[in-house]
């Protein structure tokens, strides 16, 4: 039995590659159909499947991937525009909106008076161009102005004097700003016999 099971296995590569003779293929097959250790010696030499290549399946994936990381940025570009473009149209509502002024309560002067003399505070301001933008002029009251005529006077002849605070927005590097931020400034205004009210000086 031995000596058989040691021809059949020197026949079976042969075999398994189908190049016997049919009367030697089927003596083989007649001996390991009962013989086991034949037979797991056929089974050894049996082609063994090449596992399947990934790398087809994989493209796909990776196309996927790439489009939806492709999708994420475009959603989050269109996120970055949006939030900037909201911010240039409040910005553009408020920079459209007229110059807010605070008269309060004067005895000194007249509403008219004080409508003349913010006038002439905002024509000051805008002959300065560029991008700045006035928000806001309220009289700094009658016991300012009494004090600070002393002050204007000693600037020119005048005979009465208004203040007036400001809140504005200077962009950056405008002329004389360090930065985009906003200012409060003061604006001293004179006249003479209830003639034109003219800026004397304006700042801190």
């Amino acid at each position: 039995m031995k000596n058989e099971c040691s021809v059949i296995k020197d026949l079976l590569p042969l075999y398994a590659e189908d190049m016997t003779s049919p009367e030697t293929a089927e003596a083989i097959k007649e001996h390991i159909s009962g013989c086991s250790e034949c037979r797991a010696a056929l089974a050894e030499l049996a082609p063994k499947q090449e596992a399947p290549d990934d790398s087809s399946a994989a493209l796909p994936l990776k196309a996927v991937k790439k489009k939806l990381a492709m999708k994420r940025i475009l959603i989050a570009a269109c996120a970055v525009l949006a939030t900037i473009g909201l911010i240039f149209a409040v910005k553009g509502i408020v920079d459209s909106r007229p110059v807010k002024v605070n008269y309060g309560d004067s005895k000194l002067y007249s509403a008219e008076d004080l409508k003349k003399a913010s006038a002439a505070v905002i024509t000051d301001f805008n002959d300065w161009g560029g991008r700045r933008k006035l928000y806001s002029l309220t009289y700094a009251g009658d016991e300012v102005c009494e004090r600070e005529l002393a002050y204007i006077k000693d600037l020119g002849d005048y005979d009465e004097c208004v203040v007036f605070g400001s809140v504005f927005r200077a962009p950056i590097f405008g002329a004389g700003f360090p930065k985009s931020s906003v200012y409060t400034w003061s604006w001293y205004l004179g006249r003479k016999d209830g003639g034109e009210w003219e800026i004397v000086t304006r700042g801190y």
